[in-house]
C-alpha cells in the first residue's frame, strides 16, 4: 500500500478512538489505576470543581494523552468526592498529577504547567509502557510487526481495547499499514460495535481506489453481521432449514465461528438444494469473511469438499 496514503483523516484519528480517559473514584482506584498500570501506564489527575488551575490543566492533559494513541491512560479523580483517596495519596493541593506503572508511582507534578511541559511529561510516562513504534529505519518494520503480533494475540483473547490501542500505535507510525487498519476495524467487531467498524471501513474505502484483500474481507464480515437475525441463539429452537440457517447466522454474529460453520455444513449435507443452495453460498461468504488462513476456514473447506464430492 502507498506509504503516503493515510487511511484515516489523521493518524490522531485512530489514536483518539483508542485512547482511554476515565473518571475514577475510591472504589475503582485499585482496578482502574493500580491493576491497569500493570500493562499500561496510568496518569492520575487529582482535581476539584472549584479549582481554576485544574480547569486549565485538564484539557491540556487530555490532549497530550490522546496524542499518545492509547499508550497511556488518564484517570481523573475529584478530591471533593474522594477525600480519603486524596489523603492516602498525600495530595496537598490541586491539581496534583501522579503517574503509575506496574502498580507504583513513577512520576508526577503539582500545579498547572505550560503545554510543552505537560506534553513532555505524558510522553515520558508513555515510554515506560513501550510508547508508539518508531517510524524510521529497518528496525521500525520489526518493531511494528511485533506490535501487530501482540495486538492480534490480545484481540484473539477478547481484549479489544488493549488490541485497538496497539493497532492505533502502529497507525501513528505507519498510517498506511493494511494489517493495522484491518485489525483496528476487527477490534470494533470483537467489541460488538459493528457501526463503529463500518464507520472506519467507509473512511478506508473513500481513501483507496482498490481495497486490499484483508480489508475487503471485513466488508463481507460486516455485511454478514447486518444480515443476522436480531435474536439470541437460545431463542431459535426449530429444526427446519430456515431455523438452522438463522441459528448459523446468529452464531456467526456472536463470534462463534466454528459452531456457525458446523451448522452451515450440516445444512449443505442434509439440505443441499434448499433455496437454490443458499447455505453453501453463505458458507463461502463466511470463509471469505474469516480469511483463507483462519483455522475454521481451513477445516470447513476441507469438510465442504468432502460433502460436495463424495
Amino acid at each position: 500500500m502507498d506509504e503516503n496514503i493515510h487511511l484515516f483523516p489523521t493518524a490522531a484519528g485512530a489514536a483518539e478512538a483508542a485512547v482511554k480517559i476515565i473518571d475514577v473514584d475510591t472504589m475503582e482506584f485499585e482496578k482502574n489505576v493500580l491493576e491497569e498500570s500493570l500493562k499500561t501506564p496510568v496518569i492520575v489527575d487529582f482535581w476539584a470543581p472549584w479549582c481554576g488551575p485544574c480547569k486549565q490543566l485538564m484539557p491540556v492533559l487530555e490532549k497530550a494523552v490522546t496524542a499518545e494513541g492509547g499508550a497511556v491512560v488518564l484517570a481523573k479523580i475529584n478530591i471533593d468526592n474522594n477525600p480519603e483517596l486524596a489523603q492516602a495519596m498525600q495530595v496537598q493541593s490541586v491539581p496534583t498529577v501522579l503517574a503509575f506503572y506496574q502498580g507504583q508511582p513513577i512520576d508526577g507534578f503539582m500545579g498547572a504547567k505550560p503545554e510543552s511541559e505537560v506534553t513532555a511529561f505524558v510522553n515520558r510516562v508513555a515510554k515506560h509502557g513501550g510508547g508508539a513504534p518508531a517510524a524510521d529505519g529497518a528496525s521500525s518494520d520489526e518493531h511494528i510487526r511485533a506490535f501487530l503480533d501482540k495486538a492480534d494475540a490480545v484481540l484473539e483473547g477478547g481484549n479489544w481495547q488493549e488490541a485497538q490501542a496497539a493497532y492505533a500505535k502502529v497507525l501513528q507510525a505507519d498510517p498506511g499499514n493494511e494489517d493495522a487498519v484491518a485489525g483496528f476495524i476487527r477490534s470494533f467487531i470483537v467489541a460488538g460495535k459493528p457501526e463503529e467498524a463500518r464507520k472506519f471501513f467507509d473512511q478506508v474505502r473513500e481513501k483507496l481506489d482498490k481495497i486490499p484483500p484483508a480489508i475487503a474481507a471485513l466488508e463481507v464480515h460486516l455485511e454478514l453481521l447486518g444480515e443476522a437475525p436480531e435474536k439470541d441463539s437460545s431463542a431459535i429452537k426449530g429444526d427446519k432449514p430456515q431455523d438452522i440457517y438463522d441459528l448459523a447466522m446468529v452464531l456467526f454474529r456472536d463470534g462463534r465461528y466454528e459452531d456457525s460453520v458446523e451448522k452451515f455444513l450440516d445444512m449443505v449435507e442434509k439440505n443441499k438444494d434448499w433455496q437454490d443452495g443458499r447455505a453453501r453460498k453463505q458458507l463461502i461468504r463466511v470463509f471469505e469473511a474469516l480469511g483463507n488462513a483462519h483455522p475454521v476456514t481451513v477445516s470447513g473447506r476441507r469438510r465442504l469438499s468432502s460433502i460436495l464430492f463424495s
